[in-house]
């Protein structure tokens, strides 16, 4: 399990750490009036459930995710969840919004922008995360090592989505819209939802 903690956030050390974060998630989303009691949520790359299982307590919540472990471990607590890279076998449509967070820093530019594709079948609102230069700025950190350049390609350093690059590339603010070429979203509607997530956004169709 500390193993699987560790995929999802190398800050956490036990789950119930994971929950606290999720839990401000949660409280945030409901502030917002994002959040409402009977909703249908897609939680995109779930991992332990860090949203799927707060959000749960008002909504009916759908999470993938490509980790076999984590998807067992979903549905140990709970969750209705799927195994899946992508979204193209899902069956379920018509999300009052989906949520990715954390996810598309860790897959290369082009997965990342067939994904976002297929997601604008199921939902016309997306929240997602995606580390920007103006939070590395912001929080006085440098720009972490992975992101200047892909891993060696060892096979042993695979990430869950079967590719070797550790993530995408780093962009301003304005550029995220790169993230939604030639898909049906609007680009023109990404904004920053709140201070008090880093570089959470939400972008609709």
């Amino acid at each position: 399990m500390k193993k699987l903690i560790k995929i999802v956030g190398s800050s956490f050390n036990e789950i119930k750490d994971l929950r606290k974060n999720g839990n401000l998630w949660f409280k945030i989303f409901k502030e917002e009036g994002i959040l409402r009691e009977g909703m249908k949520i897609l939680d995109y790359g779930a991992g332990l459930g860090r949203l799927s299982v707060p959000f749960s307590e008002m909504a009916k919540v759908v999470a993938t995710d490509p980790n076999e472990k984590m998807v067992e471990y979903l549905e140990s607590v709970g969750i209705e969840a799927y195994k899946r890279k992508d979204c193209r076998m899902l069956k379920q449509k018509d999300f009052d919004f989906i949520l990715s967070a954390y996810v598309f820093q860790h897959i290369p530019l082009e997965l990342t922008q067939r994904i976002t594709r297929q997601m604008a079948k199921f939902s016309n609102k997306l929240y997602f995360t995606f580390p920007t230069y103006e939070m590395f700025e912001k929080l006085g950190r440098d720009i972490p090592i992975n992101y200047d350049r892909p891993k060696e390609k060892d096979e042993d350093e695979l990430n869950e989505f079967g590719t070797h690059d550790f993530g995408s590339i780093i962009l301003n603010e304005k550029e995220l819209k790169i993230l939604f070429d030639k898909s049906d979203w609007n680009t023109r509607t990404i904004k920053q939802v709140t201070d008090k997530i880093e570089n959470l956004f939400e972008i609709s169709k």
